[in-house]
């Protein structure tokens, strides 16, 4: 039982802290001709030029926010809600967390996962989190994967919320979310 509720309430704290997703399209231009690929073979040779992060709204305070990264480390950051930042910031990110950030994102497309987790293929289920869009695009191609927090049982769960720590650490998530976090 004190598992449990340690579960929870980790589970209640990523759920508002992990990111959050931007409702309008406005910051990233969508590729014309793109196909989505789940194949962890054919994704696993791509060459992928951007990769996005969005946290979606909860029914609470989570912030809702979205990141747009480039491969040479220039991103867009669009706050929409509760977050400490507001509209459309541009800057770049150094090589280090760059590049940590597209290994990462890499790493979590290879796991072969649905494309969704969310109630309906999930096991343990708490109501009332935000949903994490993560997004790879290059060569024409474009993965995507979104992942309710309120899903608390399915294969490879620890593996995506260590990946999912790596990658807020890397994007300038603190900068523009939460910058008294520092």
């Amino acid at each position: 039982m004190k598992n449990l509720m340690l579960l929870c309430t980790f589970s209640l704290l990523l759920g508002c802290e992990v990111g959050k997703q931007h409702s309008s399209e406005s910051v990233t231009q969508e590729m014309s001709n793109t196909s989505e690929i789940n194949n962890p073979q054919e994704m696993a040779v791509m060459q992928w030029t951007q990769l996005e992060y969005l946290q979606h709204p909860c029914h609470g305070f989570c912030p809702v926010y979205q990141i747009v990264l480039q491969r040479d480390g220039n991103y867009v950051y669009n706050g929409e809600r509760h977050t400490s930042q507001f509209g459309e910031i541009k800057s770049k990110l150094s090589n280090e967390r760059t590049k940590a950030a597209f290994s990462a994102f890499e790493q979590l497309q290879r796991l072969g996962l649905p494309e969704v987790i969310n109630r309906d293929n999930c096991a343990l289920y708490a109501t009332d989190h935000s949903i994490i869009e993560f997004k790879l695009r290059g060569d024409s191609k474009q993965w995507r994967f979104k992942h309710d927090l309120g899903c608390h049982a399915f294969t490879d769960r620890d593996r995506v919320l260590e990946l999912t720590q790596i990658i807020q650490a890397s994007l300038p998530i603190r900068e523009h979310v939460n910058p008294a976090e520092k």
